[in-house]
């Protein structure tokens, strides 16, 4: 699983969102039995008011823990 910038909404700020890879995908398939993903793991994960943090904050997350 990966973070990227899904995009801005005007009152919350900038919108971090989830990635899967695909053999996470079809691990999740497999669990679930045929939906990858559920409307509240595909909703965005946070929203951050400042653009430079919510980059800081992706790409952490990303260097540490994205494959």
């Amino acid at each position: 699983m990966r973070l990227y910038l899904a995009g801005h909404n005007h009152r919350l700020g900038q919108a971090i969102s989830k990635s899967w890879g695909a053999a996470e995908i079809r691990a999740r398939i497999a669990a679930r039995g045929g939906d990858p993903c559920p409307e509240a793991d595909c909703a965005p994960v946070r929203f951050r008011a400042d653009l430079c943090h919510a980059r800081r904050l992706v790409e952490r997350f990303n260097r540490r823990f994205g494959g």
